[in-house]
């Protein structure tokens, strides 16, 4: 897995507690995200990712169900090796 976060043509959201990148060229539209933190991800809102609006776990949850790997997470008290990318 790559550990570079955000990956190269990713918009970063940086939160308090954990950070979510999108790619918008792998984005399919599954709505997984919005479905999922709807408070989290809203596409009207600027920014419309905002990470802090949940439980970290939440969100990262919620990430890791995103189909086109489009999003991404990273806790910033760990190593980006540790926590960045979308697991299994």
């Amino acid at each position: 897995m790559d550990s570079q976060f955000p990956p190269p043509g990713a918009k970063a959201y940086h939160g308090a507690r954990v950070s979510v990148s999108f790619d918008a060229a792998l984005c399919r539209h599954a709505t997984e995200c919005i479905r999922g933190l709807p408070e989290v991800f809203e596409p009207k809102a600027r920014p419309w990712v905002r990470p802090d609006a949940a439980a970290p776990d939440a969100v990262v949850e919620v990430v890791r169900r995103c189909p086109s790997g489009a999003l991404q997470y990273a806790l910033p008290d760990e190593t980006a090796d540790e926590t960045a990318g979308r697991l299994p």
